[in-house]
């Protein structure tokens, strides 16, 4: 054993470890080696708390119902009233007919006038979809078809 192991003070520009022998070395190679193969903590992203706190925050008023009525051939409403924006939803079904067959939803003011929300023209043996509407008022609507129908609007 040299002077410099001894004393532990080593030369300037040197490295000798002044921990004993493989145990200095066992000891570095666990702090590191550890270190490398600790499992990562789980990783939350700001956005999916963001969202979290959304819901939270704004929650979701239900779709209120303002008309819900099922028919064949044609037929005019009872009034209903959207606040804002609006949903009609619809499905017909012409099978009964035997071909296809026409089904013709007028949207109408309260006063009878023809309302700026466009209807609906199908020709089909059968069919649904979901139409969105932007302006509000009292309305009815005329339908004519010769088909068996299901209207439901909702209020968005």
């Amino acid at each position: 054993m040299s002077d410099q192991e001894s004393t532990g003070t080593r030369k300037k520009g040197s490295f000798v470890p002044t921990l004993v022998g493989g145990t200095g070395i066992f000891v570095l190679g666990y702090l590191f080696g550890s270190a490398s193969h600790e499992t990562p903590p789980e990783r939350t992203t700001a956005s999916a708390g963001a969202d979290k706190l959304a819901d939270v925050s704004t929650p979701q008023r239900p779709k209120a119902t303002l008309l819900d009525i099922k028919g064949s051939g044609s037929k005019t409403t009872e009034s209903f009233t959207a606040s804002g924006d609006w949903d009609l939803t619809y499905t017909y079904d012409c099978t009964g007919f035997g071909d296809r067959g026409n089904f013709i939803v007028a949207v109408r003011n309260a006063d009878g006038s023809i309302s700026e929300n466009q209807g609906i023209n199908e020709l089909g043996k059968s069919g649904s979809d979901t139409e969105h509407y932007h302006s509000p008022g009292i309305m009815f609507l005329q339908v004519n078809s010769t088909c068996d129908w299901l209207i439901t609007v909702t209020d968005r």
